[in-house]
């Protein structure tokens, strides 16, 4: 048994909880997001600095009217070789009927080289979390798993017995003061 005053318990209780909060919900977003039509991006570059920094993660939605895209809005843009980037729309086209948008990494001294169609958004960046890229690059790696379910367990387990091991045994004789 653990003998620690009553409000340093409490805080040690609730730094628990919400860590193993935050945990579960990480890994609720992780799941359930992809399912919704919403994207998790890491931003493995600097070109959104200072807005969105190296290792920030975006939460990408696909707009229900990809008309409804605006100049200075973010966008997550596929290209059809596969590359994926976040930018900021500078600018709109409207070529031959087809829809255009001119895009710019914050950081970036010029606009893109070639201005892409709106089809190819995967979604309009509703919310960034910086460094949170790093955690969700992290949790995708074996032992990232490892050590998230360990510390899952460990949070659980002191959780558990946090009762045990911080509140006075009541059958225990008093101590003197």
């Amino acid at each position: 048994m653990i003998a620690i005053g009553h409000l340093p318990r409490r805080i040690l209780g609730l730094m628990v909880d919400v860590v193993l909060v935050v945990m579960v919900v990480v890994v609720a977003l992780l799941l359930v997001l992809p399912l919704t039509g919403r994207h998790l991006i890491v931003i493995t570059g600097g070109s959104m600095e200072p807005t969105i920094p190296l290792g920030g993660l975006v939460l990408a939605e696909r707009p229900a009217d990809p008309a409804a895209i605006a100049v200075g809005d973010i966008v997550t843009i596929r290209l059809p070789q596969g590359t994926v980037y976040t930018h900021r729309v500078a600018r709109i086209e409207d070529t031959s009927g087809v829809r255009l948008l001119v895009t710019k990494g914050d950081n970036n001294d010029s606009a893109d080289a070639a201005p892409v169609p709106v089809d190819e958004v995967i979604g309009v960046a509703r919310l960034w979390v910086p460094l949170g890229g790093y955690v969700v690059t992290f949790l995708q790696t074996t032992q990232g798993r490892i050590a998230f379910f360990a510390l899952l367990v460990a949070l659980f387990a002191l959780r558990w017995f946090y009762d045990d091991l911080f509140e006075p045994d009541p059958l225990a004789p008093a101590q003197p003061r």
